[in-house]
């Protein structure tokens, strides 16, 4: 939205410079999707991809996001850093959404839809990366790669939403969730520890384990 609200303003997209700015960044995966595309048809792989993404890409541009990439099974998406309440709403609307599809549907595979979703906040630099023959309008820094580690790191904690200080510290104080502490987690490479936060709530404690996930869809 942000580069079509550029066009449609008569500037061209291409010509913006890199600057930086303060930022919420979510990454969000489909759990044992590779497992999935080895067992299901075509059909089903693209049933569910289809239904993951109207989901996810509905909820986080209704809210007020941008989603900067879409990374096969999963998408990348940044917010104003004075949204991380609709950051978060969207997220749970997002679990709850593919929730709603393990609940109603008829098809084994839909029934083990779940996806994992990782926040953070901070700077980030904003701006055209490429080469004459591909650009990407897209965002970079350390709050990327850190939202990016949280979301690989729900498998290990068992939550469907991890995020960190930086982005409990964005959250407005009436924000109506109960916020959990999900332990810690020293990203490879880095010096200092992150403490994880997840909420209470339906469907953010994954009922199955990704190893589980996975044999139940190998054995449909």
């Amino acid at each position: 939205f942000e580069v079509l609200d550029g066009i449609q303003a008569g500037m061209d997209p291409l010509k913006w410079a890199m600057n930086r700015k303060e930022m919420i960044v979510l990454f969000s995966d489909l759990i044992g999707f590779s497992t999935l595309v080895e067992n299901a048809s075509i059909h089903e792989v693209q049933s569910i991809l289809d239904n993951y993404y109207n989901i996810g890409l509905a909820k986080i541009h209704s809210s007020g996001g941008t989603v900067s990439k879409l990374l096969g099974d999963g998408f990348m998406a940044y917010y104003p850093i004075t949204h991380a309440k609709e950051a978060l709403s969207a997220s749970i609307e997002i679990i709850n959404g593919l929730a709603d599809i393990r609940t109603k549907s008829k098809s084994p595979f839909e029934k083990n839809m779940y996806c994992s979703i990782g926040m953070s906040a901070g700077e980030v630099i904003q701006g055209n990366v490429g080469s004459l023959e591909k650009m990407d309008y897209t965002i970079l820094g350390d709050v990327v790669n850190t939202a990016s580690r949280l979301e690989s790191h729900t498998r290990k904690k068992k939550y469907a939403l991890l995020f960190d200080q930086r982005f409990r510290e964005t959250l407005p104080k009436n924000t109506n969730v109960e916020i959990l502490p999900a332990g810690t987690l020293k990203p490879k490479g880095k010096t200092q520890t992150l403490k994880l936060f997840t909420i209470s709530g339906p469907n953010i404690a994954f009922e199955k384990t990704p190893e589980q996930i996975a044999r139940d869809i190998r054995a449909v």
